[in-house]
Order: C-alpha cells, then structure tokens, then sequence
C-alpha cells in the first residue's frame, strides 16, 4: 500500500530562537500502513471519546459542544499517531501543527484515511479463528455415567 498524502503542516525549527525568529519547516504528512502497536494505541483513543450515553441529558447545543471539546483532540492525536514514524508517541509539536493547521475537512479526510489503514477485517477474521481453535481445542467434558 502506498503513502497518503494527507496535507502539509509548518513546525517550528530551532528552539525558542526558531520560534522568536518565526523558522519553520514543511513537513509533508502521510499515512503509511499502521503496525498493530500503534493500531491498539489507536483503538485506546477512539474507546475514550465522548459517547452517546455520556450527553443524552444535554440539550443539543451543549451535545455538540461536549462532543467539540471532548473528541477533536483525540481525533488529532489519532491522526499525528498515524503519519509520526517509528513505535514513539508523536511530538507536542507535529500535534499541535496538525491541531492549529488543518480545518475540519482535512481532519476528516486523515481520520477516514487512518480508519481505513487500520484494515481491521484482518483482526476480526484472526478473532473468529482463535474464538473456533478455543472452542475446539477444549471438547465438552461428558456426562457423568456415559459411556463413550
């Protein structure tokens, strides 16, 4: 599978000089295929969004306010975790860029492209594989007094 481009963003360069100096760098960001690690990371974020159940009680203007202040950030975290290379956490600096430089649509397009490179058929067919091996591994026990 080949790299996505998702967009460019401008990060600081030099420290505190580079920043007083207003020195940034392009960094064009894509999405390659995710390892599993950074998959399962991934997954922990999208658990700790803001669920249905966590506003039902709010009027709809506050719903869509919790879900603003809850979930874009993770959202952008999500996206700086899938274009940042290696098994680290991304930089305070790639996340912030990505939060302070992209609009809602291109958020939108990176969230559906890492979606998209988690391919998760493979994970479920691996779950009913090993769910069929556990319970054919392990045979019913039988009936006390039969005979077999």
């Amino acid at each position: 599978d080949t790299p996505t481009e998702i967009g460019i963003v401008r990060i600081p360069r030099w420290g505190k000089v580079g920043k007083w100096l207003g020195l940034r760098k392009k960094v064009m960001l894509e999405i390659k295929t995710i390892p599993i690690a950074k998959v399962q990371l991934i997954g922990v974020y999208l658990k700790g969004m803001t669920s249905i159940d966590g506003i039902k009680n709010l009027s709809q203007a506050d719903q869509i306010n919790a879900l603003i202040a809850e979930n874009v950030y993770p959202l952008v975290h999500i996206v700086a975790l899938a274009v940042s290379d290696g098994k680290e956490e991304p930089t305070r600096k790639l996340t912030d860029a990505i939060a302070n430089q992209f609009s809602m649509s291109q958020l939108e397009v990176a969230v559906n492209e890492v979606y998209r490179r988690l391919d998760l058929e493979p994970f479920f067919d691996i779950l009913s594989l090993t769910k069929s091996l556990t319970l054919n591994l392990f045979p019913e026990a039988e009936a006390h007094g039969q005979f077999s």
